[in-house]
């Protein structure tokens, strides 16, 4: 199979990933972050395919995990399905109402302007944001709008100062040749853009 996620939105904003990729299974997480070792991982699938209910329950059951470090892992797994889809080079979408989130999930917990940005700052390499910002390098950059605004409170202060200073008079060449950490600036600066 392709590659293939199911994102659901609620007023718009990704609430919930879903993800056919073996990587980003509960366990494949749990096993990358040195939580659980190969053999629980094993055992924990053996006991889901005769039935015995969901991975996280089996863990815990199992004494392999705490019902905190489920509820971490699965945020940490929303994120990285979710985070992932900003790595794509391409792909195709369609939307539907026909679908619901499951019941007793964990949903992401973050605003739009925050999940672009630390999707754009974590899954896009540095030369595609580059290579994206280069046609707009003559452009005025201008604040406003909500987007805008809600970068301010999720970047890091380095990049708060930059856009704190974006007043609508410097070209986007001009700001990024000025930052003193270039890489950072076209980041924020595409996160802003979009």
């Amino acid at each position: 199979d392709s590659p293939k996620k199911v994102v659901f939105f609620r007023n718009g904003i990704p609430v919930h990933v879903r993800s056919n990729l073996e990587s980003e299974c509960l366990g494949q997480l749990l096993v990358r972050r040195g939580i659980i070792d190969r053999a629980t991982l094993e055992e924990s699938l053996l006991r889901v395919r005769d039935g015995d209910g969901r991975q996280g329950g089996i863990l815990i059951a199992m004494g392999a995990i705490t019902p905190r470090q489920l509820r971490d892992a699965l945020e940490l797994q929303q994120r990285e399905k979710l985070f992932d889809l900003f790595a794509w080079p391409g792909g195709a979408y369609h939307f539907s109402e026909a679908m619901e989130p499951p019941p007793e999930t964990v949903t992401l917990e973050m605003g739009l302007a925050e999940m672009l940005y630390r999707g754009i700052r974590e899954r896009i390499p540095l030369p595609r944001v580059v290579q994206r910002l280069e046609a707009q390098r003559d452009r005025f950059v201008v604040p406003g709008g909500r987007g805008f605004f809600g970068l301010l409170q999720v970047v890091e202060p380095a990049e708060r100062a930059l856009l704190e200073g974006v007043e609508g008079r410097h070209t986007l060449g001009a700001l990024l040749d000025a930052a003193p950490r270039r890489g950072e600036a076209a980041r924020v600066l595409h996160a802003a853009r979009c």
